[in-house]
Protein backbone atom coordinates (compact mmCIF):
# COMPACT_ATOMS: atom_id res chain seq x y z
CA UNK A 1 0.00 0.00 0.00
CA UNK A 2 1.30 3.46 -0.82
CA UNK A 3 2.03 5.84 2.03
CA UNK A 4 1.51 9.52 1.36
CA UNK A 5 3.23 12.28 3.29
CA UNK A 6 3.48 16.02 2.86
CA UNK A 7 6.66 17.97 3.55
CA UNK A 8 6.54 21.69 4.29
CA UNK A 9 9.27 23.57 2.47
CA UNK A 10 10.57 27.07 3.21
CA UNK A 11 8.02 29.65 2.18
CA UNK A 12 5.16 27.38 3.24
CA UNK A 13 5.13 25.33 0.05
CA UNK A 14 3.97 21.77 0.50
CA UNK A 15 5.53 18.86 -1.33
CA UNK A 16 3.51 15.63 -1.54
CA UNK A 17 5.57 12.46 -1.22
CA UNK A 18 4.41 8.91 -1.93
CA UNK A 19 6.26 5.90 -0.55
CA UNK A 20 5.40 2.55 -2.08
CA UNK A 21 5.69 -0.74 -0.24
CA UNK A 22 5.63 -4.20 -1.75
CA UNK A 23 3.43 -5.85 0.88
CA UNK A 24 -0.19 -5.12 1.62
CA UNK A 25 -1.85 -5.45 5.00
CA UNK A 26 -4.92 -7.66 5.18
CA UNK A 27 -7.53 -7.82 7.91
CA UNK A 28 -10.06 -10.64 7.87
CA UNK A 29 -9.03 -11.46 4.32
CA UNK A 30 -9.63 -7.92 3.00
CA UNK A 31 -7.01 -5.36 2.07
CA UNK A 32 -6.89 -2.42 4.47
CA UNK A 33 -8.19 0.74 2.84
CA UNK A 34 -7.85 3.25 5.67
CA UNK A 35 -5.97 5.86 3.66
CA UNK A 36 -8.27 5.87 0.61
CA UNK A 37 -11.28 5.86 2.94
CA UNK A 38 -9.83 8.80 4.89
CA UNK A 39 -9.16 10.72 1.68
CA UNK A 40 -12.69 10.07 0.44
CA UNK A 41 -14.13 11.26 3.77
CA UNK A 42 -11.95 14.39 3.82
CA UNK A 43 -13.02 15.33 0.30
CA UNK A 44 -16.72 14.71 0.89
CA UNK A 45 -19.06 17.68 1.40
CA UNK A 46 -19.12 17.03 5.16
CA UNK A 47 -15.35 16.57 5.28
CA UNK A 48 -14.71 19.79 3.38
CA UNK A 49 -17.03 21.67 5.76
CA UNK A 50 -15.12 20.30 8.75
CA UNK A 51 -11.80 21.18 7.13
CA UNK A 52 -13.01 24.77 6.75
CA UNK A 53 -13.93 24.87 10.45
CA UNK A 54 -10.43 23.63 11.30
CA UNK A 55 -8.72 26.14 9.00
CA UNK A 56 -10.69 29.01 10.54
CA UNK A 57 -9.82 27.84 14.05
CA UNK A 58 -6.08 27.71 13.38
CA UNK A 59 -6.12 31.01 11.51
CA UNK A 60 -7.81 32.62 14.51
CA UNK A 61 -5.06 31.09 16.65
CA UNK A 62 -2.44 32.64 14.34
CA UNK A 63 -4.08 36.07 14.60
CA UNK A 64 -4.20 35.81 18.41
CA UNK A 65 -0.61 34.59 18.49
CA UNK A 66 0.63 37.49 16.36
CA UNK A 67 -1.35 40.07 18.36
CA UNK A 68 -0.03 38.69 21.65
CA UNK A 69 3.58 38.59 20.48
CA UNK A 70 3.32 42.17 19.19
CA UNK A 71 1.79 43.26 22.51
CA UNK A 72 4.89 41.82 24.19
CA UNK A 73 7.10 43.89 21.90
CA UNK A 74 7.99 41.38 19.19
CA UNK A 75 8.15 42.44 15.55
CA UNK A 76 6.04 39.87 13.71
CA UNK A 77 5.44 38.75 10.16
CA UNK A 78 2.84 36.40 8.76
CA UNK A 79 -0.21 35.09 10.49
CA UNK A 80 -1.85 34.57 7.12
CA UNK A 81 -0.98 30.90 7.47
CA UNK A 82 -1.04 28.94 10.72
CA UNK A 83 2.50 30.17 11.44
CA UNK A 84 3.77 33.47 12.78
CA UNK A 85 7.33 34.66 12.35
CA UNK A 86 8.93 36.98 14.90
CA UNK A 87 12.27 38.77 14.79
CA UNK A 88 14.47 37.63 17.65
CA UNK A 89 15.55 40.28 20.15
CA UNK A 90 18.72 42.10 19.07
CA UNK A 91 20.79 40.55 21.86
CA UNK A 92 20.08 37.04 20.59
CA UNK A 93 19.54 35.23 17.33
CA UNK A 94 16.73 32.83 16.55
CA UNK A 95 18.41 29.80 18.14
CA UNK A 96 19.27 31.62 21.37
CA UNK A 97 15.76 33.05 21.64
CA UNK A 98 14.27 29.59 21.10
CA UNK A 99 16.41 28.28 23.97
CA UNK A 100 15.22 31.13 26.19
CA UNK A 101 11.60 30.54 25.22
CA UNK A 102 11.91 26.83 25.96
CA UNK A 103 13.82 27.15 29.25
CA UNK A 104 12.15 30.23 30.71
CA UNK A 105 8.71 30.44 29.10
CA UNK A 106 8.23 26.70 28.51
CA UNK A 107 7.29 27.48 24.89
CA UNK A 108 8.64 25.51 21.93
CA UNK A 109 9.33 27.45 18.72
CA UNK A 110 11.39 26.77 15.60
CA UNK A 111 14.61 28.70 14.96
CA UNK A 112 14.39 30.46 11.62
CA UNK A 113 17.91 29.36 10.66
CA UNK A 114 16.47 25.95 9.84
CA UNK A 115 14.76 27.60 6.87
CA UNK A 116 17.95 29.11 5.45
CA UNK A 117 20.62 31.67 6.29
CA UNK A 118 18.20 34.60 6.03
CA UNK A 119 16.10 33.14 8.83
CA UNK A 120 18.80 33.18 11.52
CA UNK A 121 17.41 36.29 13.22
CA UNK A 122 13.85 34.94 13.30
CA UNK A 123 11.70 32.38 15.08
CA UNK A 124 8.64 30.58 13.72
CA UNK A 125 5.69 29.93 16.01
CA UNK A 126 2.98 27.41 15.13
CA UNK A 127 -0.73 28.02 15.69
CA UNK A 128 -1.54 24.29 15.36
CA UNK A 129 -2.64 23.81 18.96
CA UNK A 130 -5.62 24.42 21.22
CA UNK A 131 -6.45 28.09 21.85
CA UNK A 132 -5.74 27.67 25.56
CA UNK A 133 -2.17 26.69 24.70
CA UNK A 134 -1.75 29.95 22.73
CA UNK A 135 -3.08 32.00 25.66
CA UNK A 136 -0.78 30.26 28.16
CA UNK A 137 2.23 30.54 25.85
CA UNK A 138 1.67 34.27 25.35
CA UNK A 139 1.44 34.83 29.11
CA UNK A 140 4.72 32.99 29.61
CA UNK A 141 6.45 34.78 26.71
CA UNK A 142 5.39 38.18 28.06
CA UNK A 143 7.19 37.38 31.33
CA UNK A 144 10.47 36.80 29.47
CA UNK A 145 10.41 39.88 27.23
Amino acid sequence: MDRRYELTLPGGFRLPVTLCVEEYTFYDGEMMTLEPDAAEAALSEEGMAQNLVNVRYYMQNAAALRAGLEKSGAVCFGGFAPYVWARAPEKSGGEKWCETLLNEARVAATPGGGFGKNGKKYVRFSAFCPRETIVNALENIAKTM
